[in-house]
């Protein structure tokens, strides 16, 4: 069935949200989150979903009003903010595109002597896996230097049940920014930075599990710093990604 030109527009820009974080820092390549952009919450307050472009589980966000713990308060690193793992289960950050974990601020919530440890996944693969011990009287500057995963889960062991960690000023390199512009009546301009050379767009007629994503046959030019390519319309929807 043909689509009208608005309807496959309307696929596209879903898919860019999807994928790309919508309007939020993806785009921006290395970016630090200290989550000070949050509102004041209470300790019940789990990170908003697609918060930056990623997916959050298991983080909640507290401010310096509700650190009641020392170290709460020595684990805010940013202005007002930071995260930890609710309960002292497993938390986990993930995107539906690859993505660079560099570093982040780590303290032990409570006790002395957390072991903190960071898995990264790429699909089912597992290429890392980072520990190290943690105090509540400061934070601990990591670097994860995770590069080209999906998926990092993070986990806490300690002697008691009080074994949360507190996560402040995360830096993540995120993909591109994807922008659509229609053309009508024929065609579709897509755009992103030329500071990310091997980055392929990518097309699909459908999405989940059972999704095929080939390049695009249409050669990316320059224009205005921006690698721009304008793609036909024809038959049914199409999404787009940009893909490593």
């Amino acid at each position: 069935m043909q689509m009208a030109l608005s309807q496959i527009l309307n696929c596209l820009l879903i898919l860019a949200c999807v994928w790309l974080g919508g309007g939020s820092a993806i785009g921006q390549g290395v970016i630090t989150i200290g989550f000070d952009d949050l509102p004041a919450p209470d300790w019940t307050n789990p990170l908003p979903g697609n918060y930056m472009g990623l997916q959050w589980g298991n983080f909640y966000f507290y401010d310096l009003a509700h650190a009641e713990n020392p170290g709460y308060t020595a684990g805010i690193v940013s202005s007002s903010n930071a995260v930890f793992n609710g309960y002292g289960y497993p938390a986990t950050l993930s995107s539906g595109v690859k993505f660079d974990l560099i570093s982040a601020c780590l303290t032990a919530a409570f006790e002395n002597g957390v072991l903190f440890e960071a898995r990264g996944f790429a699909g089912t693969n597992q290429l890392y896996d980072l520990s190290y011990g943690l105090q509540n009287t400061g934070p601990a500057f990591i670097e994860f230097n995770f590069l080209g995963v999906d998926s990092v889960e993070f986990l806490s062991y300690g002697q008691y049940a009080a074994n949360e960690f507190v996560m402040d000023n995360l830096v993540v390199r995120l993909p591109p920014k994807l922008t659509l512009i229609a053309s009508p009546p024929s065609s579709v301009v897509l755009s992103w930075p030329t500071n990310a050379p091997n980055m392929v767009l990518q097309s699909t007629t459908t999405l989940g599990s059972t999704a095929v994503w080939t390049p695009v046959s249409a050669k990316p030019v320059t224009v205005n710093g921006q690698y721009t390519v304008t793609n036909p319309i024809s038959g049914g929807q199409q999404f787009f990604r940009l893909s490593q």
